[in-house]
This record gives C-alpha cells, sequence and structure tokens, in this order.
C-alpha cells in the first residue's frame, strides 16, 4: 500500500487503482451504478486513510476524522468493499454502501437508490452526537456527493495537535 494525492488530499495505505471491471462488477453487485466522483476516486485512489481527514457532522457539534475510506481489491479483507457488501454491519441497510468508518467506528455510506442518491450520510452506530435519535435511526446527512465531502475534508482547519498526529500516519494500525 502506498501514498496518494487525490483533489487536495493525501491518502496514506492507498491501493493500485481500481479497474472499470472492478467497478462494474461493484455496480452490479449493488444493484446501481455508482456516482462518478466516486468512481474517480476508486479508479485513481482505490481507498486509503486520508490526510487531513477531519469533519463535522452538519447541524451537530461533533467532530470526528476518518479512519479509512474503503477500496476495491481482489484480496479479502476488511478494508475491501466487495468484503463490507458480504459482511454489513449495523446500521447498513438496502440502498446504502459503506464506503468508510471514523475512528470510533462509526459509518460513512453512501446513498445508492432513491432520491439522495450520491449523498453520504453518517450512520451513528456508538451513539455519540447528542442529536442522535431513534426517529432518524442515529443517521445524519453528511455531505451532499462524495467529492464535496472530499473538498470540505481539503479545506478542514485543523487544531495544530491533529496537524501533527495526522501528519504522521504511523500513529494507527493498518487497516489490514
Amino acid at each position: 500500500m502506498g501514498r496518494t494525492i487525490w483533489r487536495n488530499v493525501e491518502y496514506v495505505w492507498s491501493r493500485p487503482g481500481a479497474t472499470s471491471g472492478d467497478v462494474k462488477r461493484l455496480e452490479e453487485l449493488i444493484g446501481s451504478d455508482l456516482p462518478d466522483d466516486y468512481v474517480q476516486f476508486l479508479l485513481a485512489v482505490n481507498g486509503g486513510r486520508p490526510i487531513p481527514g477531519a469533519f463535522t457532522v452538519p447541524g451537530t457539534e461533533f467532530r470526528s476524522e476518518v479512519n479509512f475510506l474503503y477500496g476495491l481489491s481482489r484480496e479479502t479483507d476488511s478494508s475491501n468493499l466487495d468484503y463490507q457488501l458480504l459482511h454489513p454491519e449495523d446500521g447498513v441497510g438496502s440502498g446504502n454502501l459503506l464506503i468508510a468508518t471514523e475512528l470510533s467506528g462509526n459509518l460513512i455510506l453512501l446513498e445508492t437508490t432513491g432520491p439522495h442518491k450520491g449523498y453520504l450520510v453518517y450512520a451513528d452506530i456508538m451513539w455519540e452526537i447528542a442529536e442522535s435519535n431513534d426517529d432518524d435511526g442515529n443517521v445524519h446527512f453528511l455531505s451532499r456527493s462524495f467529492g464535496h465531502f472530499v473538498d470540505y475534508l481539503a479545506k478542514s482547519p485543523l487544531s495544530p495537535e491533529e496537524r501533527a498526529r495526522l501528519a504522521d500516519a504511523t500513529w494507527a494500525l493498518s487497516p489490514d
């Protein structure tokens, strides 16, 4: 695994880019076309830990960091989108693709169907956000597109502590 820069964000533990055949196979598995910006990410970066990776869930005070964005691989491991489809987490339902986790284990999902297709949502499965409730299933709007979310990460103001820690990606365990 290496380092790749895409849309002004560095990704550590990135993989060689996915092929268009890999992407088509994933689209067949989920029964839906993926948004163009997410396809471009898979072709160029194919997963990894974004630096910077800090974000705030809109409408809340909750701030976190992306732990790992999943990619496509022929290997069977938990950092693979195919693995995530075969071993769904709590909170992942039909019409959602688990594309990332954050540091506490909460989920970042890509809406793959319906009127919000292409949106990212945050599934607060650890009940960390004060505004979470059973009525919304602990799911919060995160971004109108994957590309918009990455652009937000690139512009996200980081504290000096976050900047120092994120600059040295060796502090975290490898996703494999």
